[in-house]
């Protein structure tokens, strides 16, 4: 009897917790995926078509010579989709018209589903039907005009700062600390090391080998650092 309160006793107990862990894994809050790719950039076509000739002298000042010519391209197949829009606009209009008297016909006819169409919408879809690859047509041609523009404005180099100097010539602003007797164009790590006192190379080369340094005050404090940081 003992034996089989016992066993009772650790059945319930497996019960319990396995109910607390089903209970507890329901309000596991799952981390939301982010997209696999990066969001589209958004191109200013607005302000490339308003400056033209801003864009055109950066594209000049930064070398981008084939892309010099974008801006103005971009304003005449502008025009172009403008263009097609007033041209088009008759057949649009009247593709809309069709399509509400359609709505109307339909909303009338709503009680009777098994009922044949009227002759009227019989003719309305006629008419759409015939209207539908001209739209086709016209649709695709300015949806190429839009891809060729985003292209292009693509292409375009990003504007650059007035304070920035044109040529190959480089001008210095201003020094952060004080400016130095002699600028030295570059500085490679046994320049700053020994500048900062950090490396000591001539202690390294007469018990190590030519190659081999020291570190010293702050170097070898940091370097200790990265370690404890790392373990």
């Amino acid at each position: 009897m003992i034996a089989t309160h016992a066993a009772v006793s650790r059945f319930s107990s497996i019960v319990v917790s396995s109910r607390t862990v089903r209970r507890s894994s329901s309000h596991v809050k799952v981390a939301p995926k982010r997209p696999s790719i990066a969001p589209k950039f958004s191109l200013d076509i607005k302000h490339i078509r308003e400056n033209p000739d801003l864009y055109t002298q950066t594209c000049v000042d930064r070398n981008y010579l084939a892309q010099k010519d974008n801006p103005q391209r971009i304003i005449h197949l502008f025009n172009a989709w403008k263009q097609s829009q007033v041209d088009n606009r008759d057949v649009r209009r009247q593709s809309n018209n069709i399509h509400l008297q359609l709505g109307r016909l339909q909303r009338k006819e709503a009680d009777d589903l098994r009922g044949s169409t009227s002759d009227e919408q019989d003719e309305l879809l006629l008419q759409a039907e015939a209207l539908e690859p001209t739209l086709t047509k016209i649709s695709e041609a300015e949806a190429d005009i839009n891809d060729e523009i985003q292209s292009l404005a693509a292409e375009l180099p990003n504007l650059t700062s007035q304070d920035t100097p044109i040529g190959k010539e480089a001008r210095v602003i201003d020094y952060i600390n004080e400016q130095p007797a002699e600028l030295k164009t570059q500085f490679d790590h046994v320049d700053i090391g020994k500048h900062l006192d950090l490396l000591d190379f001539t202690a390294a080369s007469t018990t190590t080998g030519w190659g081999w340094y020291f570190l010293k005050n702050e170097g070898a404090l940091l370097e200790q650092a990265l370690i404890q940081y790392a373990l």
